[in-house]
């Protein structure tokens, strides 16, 4: 088993399905079979996993997703969700989910609590709405 892992749980509680832009991690390696989705459904939650690869490793990972909004579906900035994290070999784990864009205003972006993602293994809940 990995040193460190992560695993991460979006709620999509719009009304628009989520497009996946891009997925990176800058540590450690996707879980076998765990990676971020093509798409998040209205009203659907989806997960993914990351682990530390390698000695005295974390994991720190980032996802994108558009949300797909017809009247931006042809825009140069449409409204993205950008989820982070972050469990470090040492160190304080740490997460965000800033919104950008065209329409970003009109939803809400919930965190977990710091209190929360704490540990070698820990699980981050996101929430879009």
């Amino acid at each position: 088993m990995a040193s460190r892992s992560v695993k991460v749980t979006l709620e999509n509680d719009t009304a628009y399905n989520l497009l996946l832009v891009n997925k990176s991690l800058s540590h450690g390696e996707w879980t076998d079979f765990r990676q971020p989705p093509e798409e998040i459904l209205s009203g659907d939650t989806a997960d993914w996993q990351s682990e530390s690869a390698g000695i005295l490793t974390g994991t720190e990972g980032k996802v994108t997703y558009r949300i797909d909004m017809n009247e931006y579906a042809h825009s140069s900035n449409p409204p993205e969700a950008i989820i982070t994290w972050d469990d470090p070999y040492s160190g304080s784990n740490g997460c965000s989910m800033p919104l950008q864009g065209e329409g970003s205003d009109r939803f809400t972006a919930t965190v977990p609590e710091k209190a929360t993602i704490s540990g070698d293994n820990a699980t981050m809940n996101f929430k879009l709405s």
